[in-house]
């Protein structure tokens, strides 16, 4: 895990429905890199003004060309035990407080999420 820009001083004041968002992510990270045989994830996490940023790249197999552009925009999955709304969910919880969650597809494999959440309501001296 990389950390850049942040002051370890900062105090950030979220829903629970922030962090089941951020979870999800890492979550979903992790069961595609396990299930293409590979044991970690990389999370990079930065802050870019008053914006924070968070990278997880996983070694999975990447995203099923068959569902891609409906993946966090409609209800899909590609598990065997999915239900396909933990993306859908964290995409709406981010968009509520402002930000978003992008994935890509990785030209080495896998698949990297960007969440991207603006942090001017939610910092404790703010509030």
């Amino acid at each position: 895990m990389t950390f850049a820009g942040l002051d370890e001083r900062l105090s950030i004041v979220a829903e629970a429905t922030i962090e089941q968002a951020i979870r999800n992510v890492l979550d979903n990270a992790a069961q595609a890199s396990f299930a293409n045989g590979a044991d970690r994830i990389d999370v990079a996490i930065g802050l870019d003004g008053t914006r924070l940023e968070i990278a997880v790249t996983d070694r999975g197999a990447g995203l099923d060309p068959a569902v891609r552009d409906d993946v966090g925009l409609k209800v899909v999955s590609t598990k065997e035990r999915g239900l396909g709304i933990g993306l859908l969910l964290s995409r709406a919880a981010l968009q509520r407080f402002g930000g978003r969650l992008e994935l890509a597809d990785r030209a080495a494999g896998g698949v990297e999420a960007h969440i991207y959440l603006p942090l001017d309501e939610l910092v404790a001296d703010a509030r």
